[in-house]
């Protein structure tokens, strides 16, 4: 369900306001049934007894995908990658049910579902640096001014994912309205943790599979957009202030001609020729005598 509260996730809280609305669409026999009977298998209840590190072990890598719609996409990322673990999450619930036959069908074995508001389970139920990946292909673009707020990706949201991140993870999202992708790249330029893989907009991957939205918008002559940002590893400097080099050298300046030609040379020219003509003993001898009747060289 999503969160009626600000949630504190050690970040700026995320502000209580839904990216989404629930559709309301009949469901087909067909998913229903797959509901019913693939969801004990492949299905994740995002509850108080949800306990992320044990669904989903450490070693295996987790990549979110938000928004996964009928799962066309989750089902062909899954095929071609089966070493990776898709978490596909949605609030519409005929399309988790196609989703689950399609994954059925294909004998996929690396794709997990759950219905869920995606800002709940980010700040609620997934531990920091957990996720390999997070994708946001086309989300809903809420194109008039005043829904603006309504939109997925704002900075207290990427925030909030990139904390879920792995060093090196990836955040990628998709759109096709230009004025949300110009969003999209201000928002995620400004989170000090993601550095943008590209220059602005990255070109469009190959295995990112086209989305029954990317269609529609693609029909209707839009540009799509793909944003593929890096999560940056953590470093801390040691800044050390150098010393001077005009700085003399404590200890030396009583061993040293006055005539020296520079305070830069007189370490190195000056002091190595004193050193051939004076003795050790002699110079030792000296430096106690000034010690003693407070001469200054």
């Amino acid at each position: 369900m999503p969160a009626t509260e600000p949630v504190d996730v050690g970040i700026e809280s995320v502000r209580p306001i839904r990216s989404f609305h629930a559709r309301r669409s009949r469901i087909r026999p067909s998913a229903a049934a797959a509901l019913e009977r693939l969801w004990p298998t492949w299905g994740v209840d995002i509850d108080e007894n949800f306990d992320f590190r044990q669904t989903f072990p450490p070693s295996d890598p987790v990549v979110l995908e938000i928004g996964c719609g009928m799962g066309d996409a989750t089902v062909a990322m899954a095929a071609a990658d089966p070493l990776t673990t898709i978490l596909a999450v949605d609030v519409h619930t005929p399309g988790l049910g196609v989703l689950l036959r399609d994954v059925d069908r294909r004998g996929l074995k690396n794709v997990r579902v759950a219905e869920c508001d995606a800002v709940t389970l980010l700040s609620e139920h997934v531990p920091p640096g957990a996720l390999r990946g997070i994708r946001i292909y086309f989300p809903d673009p809420w194109p008039k001014q005043r829904q603006h707020k309504r939109r997925l990706i704002r900075p207290e949201f990427v925030g909030l994912a990139t904390s879920r991140l792995v060093s090196g993870g990836t955040l990628h999202c998709a759109t096709d309205w230009r004025n949300y992708a110009d969003q999209m790249l201000e928002v995620l330029e400004s989170e000090p943790g993601l550095r943008n893989n590209y220059d602005e907009f990255a070109p469009r991957p190959d295995w990112r599979p086209v989305t029954r939205f990317e269609r529609k918008g693609l029909s209707a002559d839009h540009e799509i957009k793909d944003l593929i940002f890096t999560k940056l590893d953590v470093i801390f400097v040691l800044m050390v202030r150098p010393r001077p080099r005009s700085t003399p050298v404590r200890g030396l300046e009583s061993c040293l001609p006055r005539d020296a030609p520079t305070p830069i040379a007189r370490p190195v020219a000056a002091f190595a020729s004193h050193r051939r003509t004076c003795p050790r003993s002699a110079r030792r001898s000296a430096v106690q005598r000034r010690s003693t009747t407070g001469e200054r060289s």
